[in-house]
């Protein structure tokens, strides 16, 4: 009886078992399709073109395409929201930056957890030279002349960000509480919104990131500071928040970071792949040169890592949105 029923326990289990084997078999394979690369953005911003240069040697190390599709809306939230709704199988995943998974979070209703509804596959790069910025003729010669006429003016410096609750706008609301300055923000639909009326003289000051820090080498625009607590190596001269008396920090808000994500629930082995990829990735010459033109740095970092940074940006900006009363 007993060699009996064990037959029987045997072979009602034996399909369990094979189904097991064969998910295990089918992982181990991965790839064996394209794969779906999603840009948060349009075509021809930052993401766009940071996807676009690491996809060719992604889709090589991998040994299968990689297809890059733009679905702009929301700040990134809309794709982000998609991304939640696919299949954990590694065949979609997501270019992500800190704008929809830390600040838009933070301070706008949306229909994802960025800590608890994707898997982080690899951090790709950082973003080095956001920098507070004024006209090249501006009677400021640097930040700390600047800080002083806000201080004594009350609200007569206007400065522009590339949108309410964006991190420009978040993080210089944090440095007038800590100079002791009130401005006036206006938000612009984008940056180049933004920069084009700085050049107009129709704000007094503006956060720039790297697709405009052009203006500054050509010397149309002054660069003030850089927003980050260290100085950046494309733009040597230009001092860092604690050379200007500064204690706040980048985090999630100006120190912006991309990488690429996965729905929750990605099979270990497919991520482990993904890390290792994602890793020769970064290092490949169209990917490098795509940081070059864009004054990023490449910077891998694994995906438990790459999780980990986005949290400490998340909680640090949750924390300075609490402060200034947006939350």
């Amino acid at each position: 009886m007993p060699g009996k029923m064990g037959r029987k326990i045997l072979l009602l289990l034996s399909p369990l078992l094979l189904m097991g084997w064969g998910g295990i078999a089918r992982a181990g394979d991965f790839p064996t399709k394209s794969i779906e690369l999603i840009v948060p953005f349009a075509p021809g911003g930052p993401s766009d073109t940071m996807g676009r240069a690491i996809s060719p040697k992604l889709g090589e190390v991998l040994g299968q395409p990689i297809v890059a599709v733009n679905k702009p809306g929301a700040s990134g939230a809309l794709a982000l929201t998609l991304l939640t709704k696919t299949k954990p199988d590694g065949y979609t995943i997501l270019i992500a930056s800190a704008s929809h998974l830390i600040v838009v979070p933070n301070f706008e209703k949306v229909a994802y957890n960025t800590l608890a509804d994707f898997t982080f596959l690899g951090k790709l790069c950082n973003q080095t030279v956001t920098m507070l910025v004024v006209k090249a003729d501006a009677p400021w010669k640097n930040a700390e002349e600047f800080f002083d006429y806000a201080k004594k003016n009350p609200k007569k410096i206007k400065y522009g960000t590339p949108g309410q609750f964006h991190g420009g706008h978040i993080f210089m609301e944090a440095l007038g509480r800590e100079k002791g300055v009130e401005w006036v923000h206006i938000p612009f639909k984008g940056d180049g919104p933004c920069v084009t009326a700085l050049l107009g003289g129709h704000i007094d000051a503006a956060v720039i990131y790297s697709a405009h820090v052009s203006h500054v080498r050509a010397g149309k625009l002054r660069g003030l500071v850089l927003l980050r607590t260290q100085r950046s190596r494309f733009f040597p001269d230009t001092p860092c928040l604690p050379e200007v008396g500064s204690k706040l920090e980048g985090r999630g808000l100006t120190e912006s970071m991309n990488g690429l994500i996965g729905p929750k629930g990605l099979p270990a082995d497919i991520v482990k792949k993904y890390e290792g990829a994602v890793e020769q990735a970064t290092k490949g010459q169209e990917f490098l040169r795509a940081c070059q033109a864009l004054d990023f740095e490449a910077h891998f970092l694994p995906g438990e890592e790459y999780r980990r940074e986005t949290e400490s940006g998340y909680k640090y900006v949750a924390d300075l949105g609490v402060r200034l009363g947006f939350r």
